[in-house]
């Protein structure tokens, strides 16, 4: 892996707040980054291992970001290919996620099969 270059997106970054709406598809994001235990990951490797559409993961991505939840790095882009954004949970985040998965059935893949209804942090 090329070296990460800390990303500047504009947001404040701070203790991690929750999102006004905790949905289906943003706790499997969420499980997805938190069983990288700390190692960065890129959106396309998010988007294969949720089974989630581009758009919503991207998207979902930005809003972890902007919430204090994650945070994202470019890829230095070396001679071959354009750069990667790789995104982590911040410890905040990770604390977070642990809780609102804790109550989840099974780690659901998009199916629509587990997860439940939304939750909201207390």
């Amino acid at each position: 892996m090329w070296p990460l270059v800390p990303f500047r997106c504009g947001y404040g970054v701070g203790v991690a707040t929750a999102p006004k709406r905790i949905t289906r598809t943003f706790l499997d994001v969420a499980g997805v980054l938190l069983g990288a235990d700390g190692e960065p990951l890129h959106g396309w490797a998010i988007i294969k291992e949720t089974g989630l559409d581009g758009a919503t993961v991207y998207k979902i991505l930005q809003r972890m970001v902007r919430t204090g939840w994650a945070t994202a790095a470019l890829e230095d882009p070396g001679p071959v290919r354009a750069r990667r954004r790789y995104y982590v949970l911040t410890g905040d985040g990770a604390e977070l996620a642990e809780r609102l998965l804790a109550g989840r059935p099974s780690p659901g893949r998009a199916t629509g099969v587990a997860g439940g209804p939304a939750t909201a942090v207390s």
